[in-house]
């Protein structure tokens, strides 16, 4: 994968992730779950902190997303190190 790509890639889900997060927290405060029997039960959201209700997938996309542009960052930081300007070529040595 080229350095851009990963940094597309890397870009794309941390868009996508904090998308998701923040489709999660806005969502409804109580959440309703149908059952086999045919009931359904409706669990309150609001007693949980803030981290319970944002914590599912997107966490880790986004976590994913954020590395991969690190390192992309971080690899094209060493690239410009590890070639150093050339010295320029003396008359006559063409």
């Amino acid at each position: 994968m080229t350095q851009m790509m990963q940094t597309l890639y890397g870009l794309a889900f941390l868009a996508i992730g904090s998308l998701k997060i923040w489709l999660h927290t806005g969502s409804e405060e109580v959440l309703s779950l149908p059952l086999c029997s045919g009931k359904s039960v409706t669990l309150s959201a609001s007693a949980a902190s803030g981290f319970e209700p944002a914590h599912c997938w997107s966490c880790y996309v986004f976590a994913a997303g954020l590395i991969m542009v690190l390192v992309a960052a971080a690899n094209a930081g060493g690239l410009r190190r590890a070639m150093p300007d050339c010295p320029p070529v003396p008359d006559g040595m063409d």
